[in-house]
């Protein structure tokens, strides 16, 4: 969540791809009085979009060398996560018979 950003850029930190950035903007704050007003300045991530824009999809999945990166559809993950249940739920059955 965009507004809960604190600005400490942990995740640009743990990002593989380099993909996030944290800039900072000023913001312009009331004082106690209108001739007082503090210009202080906020860090926020700029998160990863998928390239959402880009016509050819994430340019992280088009450069990676080994095709390790894709983008997967809601609906093929929940297929893929059935397929990968019921294959560990059938090799722990298999070791239990054996």
């Amino acid at each position: 969540m965009q507004s809960r950003c604190i600005g400490c850029k942990t995740c640009a930190i743990a990002c593989p791809y380099g993909a996030m950035n944290v800039v900072a903007f000023p913001v312009k704050q009331e004082g106690p009085s209108p001739l007082f007003k503090l210009n202080t300045v906020k860090a926020q991530a700029l998160k990863c979009d998928l390239c959402n824009n880009r016509a050819e999809g994430p340019a992280c999945v088009e450069v990676c060398p080994t095709s390790a990166i894709r983008v997967i559809e809601p609906t093929d993950m929940d297929q893929l996560m059935k397929q990968k249940r019921q294959q560990a739920a059938t090799e722990a059955l298999s070791t239990v018979t054996s």
